[in-house]
């Protein structure tokens, strides 16, 4: 049985000449080309609250070292939440960000905190690889984004 944090690309004709890519995570097409319009109101919550609430640089990486990050973030998510099915869809106190958003921001605040603590990651650096851009409004509809992927092996 294939591990589930594995790439499959299927087989193909002549799978001995074929590049080998199973042991690849599939991170733009399992997370990024899913959810570009939420992954990017989370970049939006990540830059607005952390760098102008925080007075924090773009990047930095203090919300790992925040005391009790897990409890935290699980209370901050659970508050978001509350906001939201109560009909509060932006966040006044917080430059107007979605409190959706703020729900994804500290689910994913949360988990790479408790997979940081199981070791489950080797190395760590800067998602440097990969930029998101909103491109044009067309007829009113969703943003088109444009997804640039760089510096990728």
């Amino acid at each position: 049985m294939k591990d589930r944090h594995l790439d499959n690309y299927g087989p193909t004709k002549d799978d001995s000449k074929s590049k080998k890519d199973g042991e690849k995570v599939p991170i733009y097409t399992g997370c990024v080309a899913r959810f570009p319009l939420a992954l990017r109101e989370v970049a939006i919550v990540s830059n607005e609250c952390a760098v102008k609430k925080y007075n924090t640089s773009s990047g930095d990486m203090g919300y790992l070292e925040v005391e009790n990050g897990i409890e935290r973030y699980s209370d901050a998510l659970l508050g978001h939440m509350l906001d939201d099915t109560e009909g509060m869809k932006q966040n006044s106190e917080d430059f107007d960000v979605l409190h959706a958003a703020q729900v994804a921001w500290c689910a994913l605040a949360r988990l790479e905190i408790m997979l940081r603590n199981e070791g489950k990651i080797k190395s760590v650096r800067q998602p440097h690889f990969m930029r998101v851009e909103a491109m044009t409004m067309v007829d009113g509809s969703e943003p088109e984004l444009d997804i640039a992927l760089t510096g990728l092996t």
